[in-house]
């Protein structure tokens, strides 16, 4: 994306941004609201020429910064880009914030082993770690939870765990 001609101050010249609302909309001729959701669900803004995510565009308002990282959505709604539902962080923190992989164990983290016992493995930075074989799956995502804590800190038990399995 070329972003040479859009600065902080040209955007915010053009465009006011509703942190609680999440919405963008031109300050000039009118107020009406700006963007559409695309196919994948996020919301979209021509500015100046460039094709830019509404999420990305709130952070750069908000923080005057362009991400560093993936700006991850923490509702999981793509297109709920208020401000506090905002996160900038690495593709493997933004991974986690994903809808568990269906997998037939029914256990994220989990799956079953040619000899009938069951493995637990974990992605670390787009690498599987064997973490190891158990005899149930129960055994399995228990050492697969106690991993994710180790490497990610406390996992609540409504926040469901991705594993790439």
């Amino acid at each position: 994306m070329a972003r040479q001609n859009l600065t902080l101050e040209r955007l915010k010249q053009e465009l006011s941004y509703d942190p609680n609302t999440g919405l963008f909309s031109r300050i000039k001729p009118s107020k009406r609201p700006v963007g559409w959701k695309n196919g994948n669900g996020y919301i979209r803004i021509e500015f100046l020429g460039n094709r830019v995510y509404a999420h990305r565009l709130a952070w750069f308002y908000m923080t005057g910064a362009w991400p560093k990282f993936q700006i991850d959505h923490i509702d999981r709604n793509k297109s709920n880009n208020k401000f506090w539902n905002l996160r900038d962080v690495p593709e493997e923190i933004n991974g986690r914030n994903c809808p568990p992989q269906p997998n037939r164990t029914g256990f994220p983290g989990v799956n079953k082993a040619r000899n009938g016992k069951f493995c637990a493995q974990i992605t670390i930075e787009g690498h599987s770690k064997h973490i190891g074989t158990f005899n149930t799956a129960e055994e399995a995502h228990a050492a697969f939870v106690k991993q994710t804590k180790a490497l990610y800190g406390i996992v609540s038990e409504d926040q469901p765990i991705r594993a790439r399995v």
